[in-house]
C-alpha cells in the first residue's frame, strides 16, 4: 500500500510540472502573439494620412522644400490660405507661394519650380527630407522600428524571466529510497 501512494504521489508531482510546463508554454506562445501583433500595428501605416484635408497636403509640400510642387484645386489653395496661421503667413513665403500657385493654376500654367539655392540647399534639405516623415502629424518610420524592436526585446525578456521563475518553482522528482 506505501508503494502505490508513492507512486500516486509521483504521478501527481509530474502532473503538477507538466502543467506547470504547458503554462510555461501557453504564457511564451501569449507573449510572442503579442509583440508580433504590438509591431504589426505600430508598423502599419496610418489612416489618417489618407485624410489629410487638400489645404494640408499643399502646406505639408511646401514644408518639404520651400516650393509648392503638385498641382492642386482652387478650392485647396483658397483653403490653405483660409487656414494659415498668421505668424507662419507673417515670417514666411508659405502666403505668397500659396498666392502664386493659385495663380498659376488659375491661368492653367504649371507652377515654376525653385531652382536650388546657394550651394545647392534646396538638393540636401530634399534628401535629408526624404528620410523623415512625408507628413507633419506622422511618426518617423525608424522611430516606429525601433519602437516595435524594443517591445519585442521586452516580451522576449519578459517569457525569459518567467520561464526562470516558474522552473524554479517545479517541485523535484522524490528520489526512491
Amino acid at each position: 500500500m506505501g508503494a502505490s501512494c508513492a507512486a500516486a504521489s509521483l504521478t501527481g508531482t509530474a502532473a503538477v510540472g507538466i502543467r506547470r510546463a504547458q503554462v510555461s508554454q501557453n504564457l511564451a506562445r501569449a507573449t510572442i502573439l503579442l509583440a508580433v501583433l504590438l509591431t504589426a500595428v505600430l508598423l502599419a501605416p496610418g489612416r489618417a494620412a489618407a485624410s489629410t484635408p487638400c489645404w494640408k497636403q499643399i502646406v505639408n509640400d511646401w514644408s518639404a522644400d520651400g516650393s509648392i510642387d503638385k498641382t492642386n484645386p482652387h478650392h485647396c489653395h483658397r483653403d490653405a490660405l483660409k487656414n494659415l496661421p498668421e505668424t507662419v503667413r507673417d515670417y514666411t513665403s508659405l502666403g505668397d507661394d500659396i498666392q502664386s500657385a493659385l495663380q498659376a493654376a488659375v491661368s492653367s500654367r504649371a507652377p515654376s519650380r525653385q531652382l536650388a539655392g546657394a550651394g545647392g540647399r534646396a538638393l540636401q534639405s530634399r534628401d535629408i527630407s526624404s528620410l523623415g516623415p512625408s507628413n507633419r502629424d506622422s511618426i518617423p518610420l525608424p522611430l516606429l522600428v525601433l519602437a516595435g524592436l524594443a517591445s519585442l526585446l521586452l516580451a522576449g525578456g519578459a517569457a525569459g524571466a518567467l520561464s526562470r521563475r516558474l522552473g524554479a518553482r517545479r517541485v523535484p522528482p522524490r528520489s526512491r529510497s
